[in-house]
């Protein structure tokens, strides 16, 4: 959520500038599962 909210430009007090491209990663399980996502403006 806080990717979504840095290029949306919604991060009040704590917002990187010039913010264009935004990486998402999760693990899950016992490191058995990765998952990643790019997002851009």
């Amino acid at each position: 959520m806080e990717c979504v909210r840095q290029l949306r430009g919604e991060a009040i007090g704590l917002q990187v500038p010039h913010l264009e491209v935004g990486l998402i990663h999760a693990n899950g399980g016992m490191q058995a599962c990765h998952s990643v996502t790019i997002l851009s403006r």
